[in-house]
């Protein structure tokens, strides 16, 4: 067989499979039961633990704090959010999410047939079909008031933009078997810009603190599994960096020094309304 020859017997296999393959694919019959995603609950509230990294040099070790938050929709126009923190920062947090945007829309969302295994490789089935997520996206408006372990009174203020997405969609097999839709849930998405005000300085016995304030960006992401439920499993994980300003070495107030924003929430979302 020459080389010409050969390589149109590859194609044609390959052709064939992907035909195969193809035909497969459509054998899939499914039926979509979408839940109306406006008609979520519009009252959630999280208790949740934090694991942060000190915002200031007056605070030592692994910040750890107990939060209890609350979140209220109102729809069509805006969200707003309040809690009260207990432990390294002993405070009130609270913010609102004007929305812009506050709709329904179809989507593709991806539903998962099977998953197999092979040494080292996963081979995953799927199938996307059409189904709706509310969508919202607007202004937002974060703050933290109180006070922060050693370094004494505490203020932060996040400003930017919100999006939220929430979807609700399952797929009925001809086998009666129900598969869920990977988009399924609630998530938060903040890009804000972050200024805080706080007392900086060493740890050392008579050296004392003094006031510096810091301005840098943080992405925040948030959400929630399942959130149709009574409780549900709640994250969040904010990441950023501040730049704060006025800080001295020796004495001698230097221009700036950069300090990292990570705290890894994590809690339960109980959804009441």
């Amino acid at each position: 067989m020459t080389s010409t020859n050969k390589n149109k017997a590859f194609f044609a296999f390959l052709t064939l499979l992907i035909g195969l393959n193809y035909c497969k694919a459509q054998t899939v019959n499914y039926k979509i039961t979408d839940t109306d995603p406006s008609k979520f609950r519009n009252l959630n509230i999280r208790p949740y633990f934090s694991f942060f990294i000190p915002p200031t040099s007056q605070v030592d070790g692994l910040p750890a704090n107990l939060n209890i938050d609350a979140q209220y929709w109102f729809p069509k126009l805006l969200d707003v959010r309040a809690g009260i923190c207990l432990g390294t920062f002993m405070g009130l947090t609270g913010g609102a999410t004007y929305h812009l945007k506050d709709r329904v829309k179809i989507k593709k969302n991806k539903f998962v047939t099977s998953r197999t295994t092979s040494g080292r490789t996963e081979t995953t089935k799927f199938f996307k079909a059409p189904a709706s997520s509310k969508v919202i996206f607007g202004p937002s408006f974060d703050f933290a008031l109180g006070k922060m372990g050693a370094a004494g009174f505490f203020t932060e203020f996040d400003f930017g933009l919100n999006w939220q997405t929430y979807t609700r969609a399952y797929a009925t097999l001809s086998d009666g078997s129900t598969i869920k839709s990977s988009k399924n849930g609630w998530i938060d998405v903040k890009l804000q810009a972050v200024v805080r005000s706080v007392n900086w300085g060493s740890l050392i016995i008579g050296e004392v603190p003094y006031r510096v304030m810091g301005v840098g960006g943080q992405i925040n992401l948030s959400g929630s599994v399942r959130p149709w439920k009574g409780v549900t499993l709640y994250f969040g994980l904010p990441m950023g960096v501040v730049k704060m300003m006025g800080v001295k070495q020796n004495g001698i107030s230097a221009e700036s020094t950069i300090q990292p924003i990570l705290s890894i929430n994590l809690g339960a979302s109980i959804n009441i309304l």
